[in-house]
């Protein structure tokens, strides 16, 4: 996402974790470091695409800075999250697993469709390239988070990540999660909705992770401005 990003932005500073390989901080046309300290350049925004320890980063230089932060790390425990809504006390902040605009648009489907047909059954696939390491992918759970919106907030209790052991009927309102993974696809999510004579399929499919980075780019620009506030790609649609 770092290289993606840095063929559509004017990027200033690229920053890594220490033990990053040479391999990976080649072909980049501006100072790239372990620390800010390292290339100190005056900027409009910090985008962090990274781990949850460089997440931690991100923040502190953001609001040292008193400058917006863009968050596209997935992984985020409860205790990140609500530490970058406290920042967005100070400075913007938005937070996303996914900035396809594809994908937040499919959001908002998933989201009218489990609320006109609430009884529905849902499940959550989510397809992707043989060395991604999650499962289900941040995305995946997106959705299922948009089809508990539907449902009117229902509890994430509902959400279940394998059937493995569970020798029971499918029990009302649970939402499974789960994933394939295999070549090379970017990614692919399908949310169904079942009832006992039909089938609703709501699917994405990415053709080119550019479009990641695209929609990152274009949340980054409205960001920039923004009076200190906890976003979401909703606001950067206007949805």
């Amino acid at each position: 996402m770092g290289r993606e990003i840095a063929r559509r932005a004017q990027v200033v500073c690229g920053i890594v974790e220490s033990g990053a390989s040479e391999e990976s901080l080649e072909g980049f046309d501006f100072p790239i470091g372990t620390a800010f300290n390292d290339c100190c350049p005056t900027i409009n925004i910090v985008v962090d695409f990274s781990t949850p320890t460089g997440t931690e980063k991100a923040r502190a230089i953001a609001t040292s800075l008193s400058v917006p932060l863009l968050v596209g790390t997935t992984g985020l425990d409860d205790a990140q999250r609500a530490a970058l809504e406290r920042d967005s006390s100070q400075i913007p902040v938005l937070v996303s697993g996914n900035f396809s605009l594809g994908i937040n648009a499919m959001q908002l489907l998933v989201e009218q469709a489990v609320k006109l047909l609430p009884e529905a059954d849902v499940e959550v696939l989510d397809i992707h390239h043989r060395a991604k390491v999650d499962a289900p992918s941040g995305t995946a759970f997106m959705l299922a988070q948009s089809a508990l919106k539907g449902r009117g907030g229902e509890s994430k209790s509902a959400l279940i990540t394998s059937r493995d052991d569970v020798k029971a009927a499918r029990k009302p309102g649970e939402i499974t999660l789960q994933s394939l993974r295999g070549g090379g696809v970017p990614g692919e999510h399908t949310v169904y909705l079942f009832s006992d004579s039909e089938r609703i399929e709501i699917t994405h499919r990415a053709g080119d992770r550019g479009i990641f980075a695209d929609g990152a780019v274009k949340a980054a620009s409205w960001l920039i401005g923004k009076s200190p506030g906890f976003y979401s790609m909703r606001d950067v649609l206007g949805a």
